[in-house]
């Protein structure tokens, strides 16, 4: 993340980060997600938090909101609208039906509320996976997953690294 907001900036890049599968992950302390002008994090039902599909965008440079906005709202400036900005809407740019369905959102949200009792679970079982599977990778020269010291995991999946061996088997 380093290397790439270091050259972004020297050549003023904006920076996406696809954050599909680092919700609640940190890198240095800060929340991933953060570092980039946008982020989309991914909701899908094999994801840590989910409503299903969909996902959200976070809007971290403050340039990209009226656009943003506008694509949510089907392509209209209605927001604008509902705040009294103007006196009707109407048709400005690209958009679509992004919104999910209150029922989904309500869904998701209790997964918000309970975050850290879903994460301490994740972390749990990633744990108990990296720990009984020591032995076992060491033998069969499989590579478990290692996580840098200045991160923090989102706990979002589990994989090891088989090396390529004739009979095809791990």
């Amino acid at each position: 993340m380093d290397a790439i907001l270091n050259i972004a900036g020297r050549y003023g890049i904006p920076v996406v980060e696809d954050n599909a599968h680092g919700l609640m992950g940190r890198y240095r302390e800060k929340l991933l997600g953060t570092f980039g002008c946008l982020a989309a994090l991914s909701f899908h039902e094999t994801k840590n938090f989910t409503c299903g599909e969909g996902g959200a965008l976070l809007i971290n440079d403050p340039t990209y909101i009226e656009r943003a906005e506008i694509l949510r709202e089907k392509g209209t400036n209605r927001s604008r609208f509902f705040r009294g900005e103007i006196d009707r809407y109407s048709w400005v740019d690209l958009g679509s039906s992004y919104l999910p369905s209150d029922m989904l959102a309500a869904f998701l949200y209790a997964q918000m509320e309970a975050r850290e009792q879903i994460q301490a679970r994740r972390k749990n079982v990633w744990n108990f996976y990296f720990d009984s599977l020591q032995e076992w990778a060491t033998a069969h020269s499989v590579r478990l997953p290692v996580v840098p010291g200045d991160c923090q995991q989102a706990f979002h999946m589990f994989y090891c690294s088989c090396p390529a061996w004739q009979s095809g088997r791990c």
